[in-house]
């Protein structure tokens, strides 16, 4: 599935915050080099009982891409989900952001099972890279207006 958005701010802006909120999980992360970073996380809300993966950095180009790549492991076989995040500039001033997430199983069930879920969550998908943009405008934008407010103000006499 693949999606965009557009964001009001410069694409530096939007990349710093961006990776503000995505290396909070990533104890470890490296600014220099983050591939290879990995951490093991619990996932509540995927079915009726919890269900663990592994979350690596598996690409990343500094104000330009992020991938992450989820895996876990069913009793049917191991399945992947890489996410990857590009960011564009734009001439206008704004930043393009494009979320594409690609799933993949080992095992036919595992395959057909996950088509189904692609199939039902592509508003899913839409609504979370909204959501995505959303957040990063109104942090940048609450940025941007204090910093203004704490400007000092110009008094004339």
């Amino acid at each position: 599935m693949k999606a965009f958005g557009i964001i009001n701010y410069e694409l530096e802006d939007v990349f710093r915050v961006f990776m503000k909120n995505a290396k909070k999980d990533f104890s470890e992360f490296n600014e220099e080099n983050p591939v290879g970073c990995k951490i093991k996380k619990t996932i509540q809300s995927v079915g009726p009982k919890p269900l663990d993966c592994t979350i690596e950095i598996t690409d990343y180009i500094k104000n330009e891409k992020y991938q992450i790549t989820t895996s876990t492991n069913f009793t049917t076989g191991e399945s992947k989900c890489v996410s990857t995040y590009m960011f564009m500039a734009q001439k206008d001033g704004t930043t393009k952001l494009v979320i594409e997430e690609d799933q993949g199983a080992e095992k036919f069930m595992s395959y057909m099972t996950l088509w189904l879920q692609r199939f039902l969550a592509k508003r899913t998908f839409k609504d979370k890279v909204d959501n995505i943009v959303e957040s990063i405008n109104n942090e940048l934008k609450t940025y941007f207006a204090n910093i203004e407010r704490s400007k000092p103000k110009n008094k004339h006499l």
